[in-house]
């Protein structure tokens, strides 16, 4: 259950990955991450629906880990340092 974000002292960059996995880009030079993700294949959607869109009161959401031995925490984490990011902390989630 991992939630986890970089940050770059180049300049205000941030990116977090949060609950259920949405994806929090926080900069000034927008077109940067467009190009980096479109790389990757994931592409810009209008209008996208989030797993939060699908949660009510009978429906509440669950979390659980999927392992992934070429793609994980620590192999993203590598990614995002070779992009000028970091790793800053390590908090608890409560």
């Amino acid at each position: 259950m991992i939630c986890f974000g970089i940050g770059s002292h180049l300049g205000q960059d941030e990116v977090f990955i949060g609950k259920y996995k949405i994806f929090y880009i926080f900069t000034k030079e927008v077109e940067k991450y467009i190009l980096i993700l479109e790389g990757k294949g994931v592409f810009l959607e209008e209008n996208q629906k989030i797993v939060y869109d699908n949660f009510s009161d009978d429906s509440c959401g669950e979390r659980f880990v999927i392992g992934d031995k070429k793609f994980n925490i620590y192999t993203m984490l590598e990614e995002l340092k070779q992009e000028g990011l970091y790793f800053a902390e390590r908090r608890v989630d409560r």
